[in-house]
């Protein structure tokens, strides 16, 4: 019983690693996204 607890707890610590790491990246996306408009606005 010990150890299943032990396994659940890590697997959700992974969980939350990738939900943090794909929320981080989608924002990094968004971001260049932005970026390239802008860039693109001030060009035109």
């Amino acid at each position: 019983e010990e150890l299943k607890s032990v396994s659940s707890d890590s697997h959700g610590i992974r969980l939350w690693q990738a939900t943090v790491l794909a929320t981080c990246f989608a924002f990094f996306i968004l971001l260049c996204v932005n970026a390239r408009r802008r860039r693109s606005k001030l060009k035109i």
